[in-house]
């Protein structure tokens, strides 16, 4: 009987032997995992800070754009204005030439009734 005993304590003994082998392979797997876990998430860490960090740089390249866009349309508004000014002094021109011309031609015809004795 005590033989026996002394062999159930010797199984169980191995069994827990066996048993804290496998949990102290088990821990060094979650070690590991968790080694890899934290490598991956510094890496995602590292990414997310340097794409932070280009956004910004787009977000003040925009502002740029979006500011140059508006630079550029006032210069087109007043390239417009000035387009129109200048046409309406090439319109008056016109009139002008056209009434000078007129002037002139009657002048001429007036003068052409004019003899000399």
């Amino acid at each position: 009987m005590v033989v026996e005993q002394i062999v159930q304590v010797k199984n169980l003994e191995q069994e827990i032997t066996n048993a804290m082998h496998e949990q102290a392979a088990g821990s060094q797997q979650i070690s590991q995992a968790l080694a890899q876990i934290n490598r991956a998430t510094s890496h995602i860490q590292d990414r997310s800070a340097e794409i932070n960090q280009e956004s910004h740089v787009i977000d003040n390249k925009m502002k740029n754009l979006v500011s140059g866009a508006g630079d550029f349309r006032e210069n087109l508004h007043q390239i417009s204005k000035e387009s129109a000014e200048i046409q309406a002094v090439v319109e008056n021109l016109k009139l002008g030439n056209r009434s000078f011309a007129e002037l002139m031609a009657t002048i001429s015809s007036l003068v052409g009734r004019f003899r000399l004795k």
